[in-house]
């Protein structure tokens, strides 16, 4: 495994063509302001080193001001969530076991 490439690109790139994009917009605009809240309540704690870490972490996403302009205009994502999309590679079932208790 490269060790340039942090596991959840790694693990995105693996999913099916038709989510790939999904799931980068979901990284950006779910995962990346939990950061940017991070990097605040930081601040707020005048905790320097760690505001700075996790901005460096929000800034490597390439769209940082999209990050901090959601956050801010979703009130920390609480208007807005942006939902996880799944995919069925099978169809669910239960097991014989299970199935014949219902």
């Amino acid at each position: 495994m490269p060790g340039r490439m942090p596991l959840y690109e790694l693990l995105r790139n693996r999913l099916p063509l038709e989510i790939r994009s999904y799931a980068k917009w979901y990284g950006i605009l779910r995962r990346y302001p939990m950061y940017f809240h991070h990097m605040i309540r930081r601040l707020l704690d005048r905790d320097l080193e760690n505001a700075r870490k996790s901005y460096r972490y929000v800034s490597q996403s390439g769209h940082a001001l999209l990050v901090a302009l959601f956050w801010l205009f979703t009130i920390n994502q609480k208007l807005y969530q942006m939902k996880p999309k799944f995919v069925d590679s099978e169809k669910a079932s239960l097991s014989p076991a299970l199935s014949s208790q219902f």
